[in-house]
């Protein structure tokens, strides 16, 4: 693709104590890497990766501290597409219970934009199943991914309205 659109990934999710990798959600595959949402296997800290496959490059952003774990937490992520390209990490907003949290952007200056490629939206894994742990039903209460960036207000609205809904 030549230019990125904006979306926003949201979950209620109890994320594990496991020491592996938390996949939350992602549209990656072996062959098509797209964008994945996780929690780091070392670190527990929230990280929001995108993919320019042609290149290959990988920017993303990265919670400062661990996310809270063994207790369900909202946690969230935007890219809104504002500027793309070499600094499209900085285009990217980490949230946990509708809060903004400290973040690190890791840029990549040869990354253009995602290319739409044919892997399916995972919920708890990734088709390749690379991160080796993948969560289970009962660990989540809502999913919402959504074609806008939103803010954190406009996140939290989402989910309210979900509440309703079996």
């Amino acid at each position: 693709g030549a230019v990125d659109s904006p979306f926003s990934i949201l979950a209620v999710a109890n994320v594990t104590t496991a020491a592996l990798s938390r996949m939350l959600l992602s549209k990656q595959n072996t062959a098509n890497l797209e964008w994945h949402l996780f929690v780091s296997a070392t670190t527990n800290t929230l990280v929001f990766q995108i993919t320019d496959n042609s290149v290959p490059a990988q920017p993303f952003r990265q919670s400062d501290a661990a996310i809270t774990l063994s207790t369900p937490v909202l946690l969230g992520a935007t890219y809104s597409a504002a500027t793309g390209g070499a600094t499209a990490a900085n285009d990217m907003t980490l949230y946990q219970n509708g809060r903004v949290i400290a973040s690190t952007a890791t840029n990549v200056g040869t990354y253009v934009a995602m290319e739409n490629l044919g892997a399916a939206v995972e919920i708890g894994s990734n088709t390749a199943h690379t991160t080796g742990f993948m969560l289970g039903n009962e660990d989540f209460a809502a999913l919402l991914l959504h074609h806008l960036a939103k803010d954190p207000k406009d996140l939290q609205k989402l989910l309210d309205l979900s509440e309703n809904i079996d």
